[in-house]
């Protein structure tokens, strides 16, 4: 079987809410094309992951895509905005919106499929957490879980409706900090995602830390130049 297969494809759906989600039609299904399941239940977190990709070599080089195995570090959870939940989906309509993983990811492996161990998709890879630097942090990255793209699926069965789709582009607060790596400004919100204090309030904590330092440092000054470990 060859490496890889090229056909074309239009585009059908480019979602303009939080997720980076494009949904394309091939135009002519490759003969030995096969499929993937998927599964929208929750991942637990621990549980084993493969991450398959072209990352580095782009799938234009003939080599088979890379296959990097990890486990699922962290999943975050948001409210559902539309009143059709599934079945899947908990009574206060919570769904994992992102999965983070310790697989390695390289530049080239967005959108490579994330699989659990029984070869069912869970999502699909969208980035790397990154240092300050700008450099990449391979082994934590961050996935659309398949749960929060269900309305995708649903739209597959047919692919005539395109008002099913319409439920991505909904706006949604705690979605959108999720995915912008922010914490959410809803006042109920309890879980905060990757809070970073403002620029003037880490000098002012960085201030504050330092003044009492040099307060407990005059404080441990023994009086009349007295060793500190002395007994009075």
């Amino acid at each position: 079987m060859k490496p890889s297969t090229w056909t074309d494809a239009k585009v059908v759906y480019i979602c303009k809410g939080p997720l980076d989600i494009a949904l394309l039609q091939l135009q002519v299904s490759p003969g030995q094309l096969c499929p993937i399941s998927y599964d929208l239940e929750c991942p637990e977190v621990g549980s084993r992951v493969y991450v398959i990709g072209h990352g580095f070599y782009g799938p234009r080089c003939e080599m088979l895509p890379s296959a990097c195995f990890g486990v699922v570090s962290r999943v975050i959870e948001a409210t559902q905005p539309s009143k059709t939940a599934s079945h899947n989906r908990s009574l206060q309509n919570r769904f994992p919106a992102m999965l983070q993983t310790t697989a390695a990811v390289h530049p080239g492996s967005s959108g490579g499929a994330v699989i659990n161990s029984e070869g069912h998709l869970i999502g699909p890879v969208t980035s790397n957490a990154r240092h300050d630097g700008g450099k990449l942090i391979p082994h934590m990255n961050f996935s659309i879980s398949c749960a929060a793209m269900e309305p995708v699926f649903n739209f597959s069965k047919d692919m005539e409706d395109l008002a099913i789709l319409e439920e991505l582009n909904m706006h949604d607060e705690h979605l959108s900090s999720v995915w912008s790596l922010a914490p959410s400004l809803h006042p109920k919100q309890e879980n905060r995602l990757f809070e970073t204090p403002p620029q003037d309030d880490v000098k002012a904590i960085k201030g504050s830390r330092f003044a009492k330092f040099i307060v407990e440092r005059v404080n441990l000054q023994p009086p009349n130049g007295e060793d500190a470990n002395s007994e009075r």
